[in-house]
C-alpha cells in the first residue's frame, strides 16, 4: 500500500502543473479584452504625436477626455463604406458641447484648443453635439453629421432629402439620442477618416485611449503582461 501511494503521487502533482499555464493565457485574454491591449499604428495621421509602424498601448479602462487619441471603429460607424476596421484620431469634443472651427482654429465652448489639430483655414464649421436623453433640434447643417448616429440608434432606413428628417414617412424636427457622441479629429487634416467623413462617433465605438510613448513603454508593457501585439 506504501509503493502504490508513492508512485501515485508524481502524477497528482503533474495534473497540476498543467493550469498554470491555462490561467495565464486566460489572464491574458481577459486583460486585452478588457483593459489594454497593445497595436502597430498603420496611419500617418497623428503626426507628429504618433507615427507609423509605432507601438502603443490602448487603455479600454479609461473614458476618453478631450485631447485625448483614441482607437476606434469606423466602419462600425458607416457600415455600408469602405472604411478601415480601425483609426485613430484625436477627441474634439464630447456629448453636450459646442464646437465651432473658423480661421485655422478651433474652439469648443467657447475655449480654443490648444492641442495640435492642423485645422486649414479655409474650413468652417459650428455644430453642437447631442446631449442623451434630451431632445436634440436638427436641421439642414446638424442632420449632416447626426444621421448616421439616428440611423444606428433607430435599427433602419431614414431618410434625410431636403435637410429633413424622415421616418417611416413622418418628418421630424426634433430626435433624442440614447447614447453618448464624441466629435473625432485627426492632427493632419488631409488624413481620415474622422468625424468631418462619418460624423458624430458612439462611445460604444470608441475602444480605448493611446497612452501616449512618454507616459509609458508599449513594449515593455506586453512582455509584463505577456501581451503579444497581432495588428
Amino acid at each position: 500500500m506504501k509503493n502504490t501511494a508513492q508512485q501515485s503521487t508524481p502524477h497528482r502533482r503533474s495534473g497540476k502543473y498543467w493550469l498554470l499555464p491555462v490561467v495565464v493565457v486566460v489572464c491574458v485574454v481577459l486583460v486585452r479584452r478588457f483593459a489594454f491591449d497593445v497595436i502597430r499604428i498603420d496611419t500617418d495621421a497623428m503626426t507628429p504625436a504618433l507615427h507609423k509602424e509605432q507601438w502603443v498601448v490602448i487603455n479600454k479602462l479609461k473614458s476618453p477626455s478631450i485631447g485625448d487619441i483614441v482607437l476606434f471603429y469606423p466602419a462600425k460607424v458607416r457600415p455600408e463604406a469602405s472604411l478601415p476596421k480601425y483609426s485613430l484620431a484625436r477627441v474634439a469634443a464630447l456629448s453636450g458641447d459646442s464646437i465651432h472651427v473658423s480661421g485655422g482654429c478651433i474652439r469648443v465652448n467657447g475655449r480654443e484648443l490648444s492641442y495640435p489639430l492642423h485645422i486649414p483655414r479655409g474650413q468652417s464649421y459650428a455644430l453642437r453635439l447631442p446631449t442623451p436623453h434630451r431632445a436634440y433640434r436638427l436641421d439642414y447643417i446638424n442632420l449632416v453629421a447626426v444621421r448616421e448616429a439616428i440611423r444606428y440608434e433607430l435599427g433602419r432606413e431614414i431618410s434625410t432629402e431636403g435637410g429633413e428628417l424622415s421616418v417611416d414617412g413622418r418628418t421630424r424636427s426634433h430626435f433624442t439620442f440614447r447614447h453618448h457622441y464624441t466629435w473625432l479629429l485627426t492632427d493632419v487634416s488631409t488624413q481620415g477618416p474622422d468625424s468631418r467623413h462619418i460624423g458624430i462617433v458612439n462611445r460604444k465605438h470608441i475602444v480605448g485611449v493611446v497612452l501616449l510613448p512618454e507616459k509609458t513603454n508599449a513594449l515593455s508593457y506586453a512582455a509584463c503582461f505577456g501581451i503579444c501585439p497581432t495588428r
